[in-house]
């Protein structure tokens, strides 16, 4: 059945539901709330080695006794279970500035550490099955831009958009710099020849 969040819990508290998957954290209130169902337990994922190895997007977690609730005791037991890799997808259009945005925002958003993940495992370059941007790869290798790191998103990537600006300049520039002098030779010596 397509649905998610308190109707998953009222079909499993009424029996309209045998079984349901989520791809959540286990932290989120919703499975604390199902598991708070008499007769609901975790699924113990007996082959979930061979299915990481089958679908590298996917990792094995164990899950220790005691972990969602160590007064309630739940789980009862250590369970296996299965972790699909989040991934963020954009379009080749999207822009570079604002890939390096979501990527910021994604770290300082989801980059403390959980029950599973240690701190600054999302967003990551692993398991990808789409190529990486060169943003994205910049992101990762050297973290932020300079600038964003400094100031206001706005504010940099006006500076960073400018900063092409300067290249034209010059180029106009340089030849005036150049008749500077025999302009200024010319009229002392008419000064002086008057």
């Amino acid at each position: 059945m397509p649905i998610g969040g308190e109707e998953v819990a009222s079909a499993l508290r009424t029996g309209k539901l045998d079984a349901a998957f989520f791809v959540i954290s286990p932290r989120a209130p919703i499975v604390r709330e199902i598991l708070a169902i008499p007769g609901a337990r975790l699924l113990n994922i007996e082959r979930a080695p061979a299915y990481a190895l089958q679908h590298h997007f996917l990792t094995v977690l164990t899950l220790p006794e005691g972990a969602m609730d160590l007064r309630a005791n739940l789980p009862r037991r250590q369970i296996a279970l299965l972790a699909p890799a989040a991934t963020l997808v954009v379009s080749e259009q999207f822009h570079p500035a604002l890939a390096e945005l979501l990527l910021t925002l994604a770290r300082q958003i989801h980059g403390e550490p959980g029950l599973f993940e240690q701190a600054g495992d999302f967003p990551s370059p692993k398991f990808l099955d789409f190529p990486i941007s060169d943003a994205a790869k910049r992101f990762f290798n050297s973290g932020p831009p300079l600038l964003q790191r400094y100031l206001p998103f706005w504010a940099a990537d006006l500076i960073d958009r400018l900063k092409i600006i300067p290249l034209p300049l010059i180029t106009l520039v340089y030849p005036l710099f150049k008749l500077v002098p025999p302009t200024y030779d010319w009229r002392m010596r008419s000064r002086i020849n008057r």
